[in-house]
């Protein structure tokens, strides 16, 4: 929440029934899990989105 909170972004969980039509280049994607970063690759494939586990955006919140 912090990163989005910073970013002047919000934070939402993705739903696969509402939400493809919604994501747009620059959206950042945080995945926990095999099955979420597969989403993540697909929703990739289809708009210029940054995709990060959870861990490696708490690592890159810990270096800002």
């Amino acid at each position: 929440m912090r990163y989005a909170f910073e970013k002047g972004g919000c934070l939402k969980f993705y739903s696969r029934a509402e939400d493809p039509a919604i994501v747009r280049d620059g959206d950042v994607f945080v995945y926990a899990g095999g099955v979420s970063k597969r989403i993540g690759e697909a929703l990739r494939d289809m708009s210029e989105i940054h995709t990060y586990s959870g861990i490696e955006l708490r690592r890159m919140m810990e270096k800002e």
